[in-house]
């Protein structure tokens, strides 16, 4: 099994075609033709990471967010990205990142969020590049009780939000920064939005508009995609052997 194997495999579930323009995707770093026997899935690919799949004996790291997005004009030590390219290479581990394709797909990042939320009839939100997508609670919860619900089943150190004024039945989720899809949500009949990095002005606007809007944390919206990942890919591959990542996001509390 190569490492152009695996990712031929996610290609054909979550096409780089279906990724938002300049959204840099795919084998990131390393020889598609090498054989791969370990793998290692995680939400980033941190110097952390690389060292605790070096340490696992893995050769490839799956990865959500890009290593590399912007061009890299020099690779000195002493900053992360290049840090873990470096460690990367040194230790022959490949790395395949997923970003938008991985979100907008079918049981990918949003569609995750919804199941660990409890969402059910789960749908497409109308007008968010096929990423955004909304759901119902099988009963209406308090906007307490929705938050304790949230934070629960995210495992999120903590929630920044809007006023709570009403009962929540109706919920949109985008996991990460889809904080402007807060107008979809209101158009359509939403009454709780959860994503995260939420700037101060959209909680003023959504709280005018009667939203609970909900900043989850990036990390704690999107890592529930890595475990049904890890998961599918082992039914896949059961010849290989599928470890996730225990390193967290560098962001993990609110104060």
């Amino acid at each position: 099994m190569t490492v152009q194997a695996v990712f031929d495999h996610i290609n054909a579930r979550f096409p780089v075609s279906s990724a938002l323009p300049g959204d840099n995707i795919g084998i990131l770093a390393g020889d598609p033709a090498a054989e791969v026997t370990r793998v290692m899935l995680a939400l980033d690919c941190t110097p952390a990471v690389v060292q605790e799949a070096a340490q696992m004996g893995c050769v490839l790291i799956i990865t959500h967010h890009p290593l590399i997005f912007r061009p890299l004009g020099r690779v000195n030590p002493g900053h992360f990205v290049t840090d873990a390219l470096t460690a990367l290479l040194k230790n022959d581990i490949a790395l395949i990142s997923m970003h938008t394709n991985l979100d907008a797909g079918a049981d990918g990042v949003n569609d995750c969020l919804a199941a660990a939320l409890g969402l059910q009839d789960v749908e497409l939100l109308p007008d968010a590049e096929g990423i955004g997508r909304m759901g119902t609670l099988p009963e209406a919860m308090d906007g307490d009780a929705f938050l304790r619900h949230v934070k629960v089943s995210l495992d999120a150190p903590g929630l920044r939000h809007t006023p709570v004024t009403g009962d929540i039945r109706k919920v949109a989720v985008g996991g990460g920064a889809c904080g402007d899809y807060w107008e979809q949500a209101v158009a359509a009949g939403c009454d709780a939005l959860v994503t995260a990095d939420i700037k101060y002005g959209m909680f003023s606007y959504a709280a005018h508009a009667g939203l609970l809007l909900i900043d989850a944390g990036h990390f704690s919206t999107e890592n529930t995609v890595i475990e049904p990942l890890g998961e599918s890919l082992q039914q896949a591959f059961p010849e290989l052997i599928f470890f996730i990542s225990a390193v967290h996001g560098d962001v993990t509390c609110f104060a």
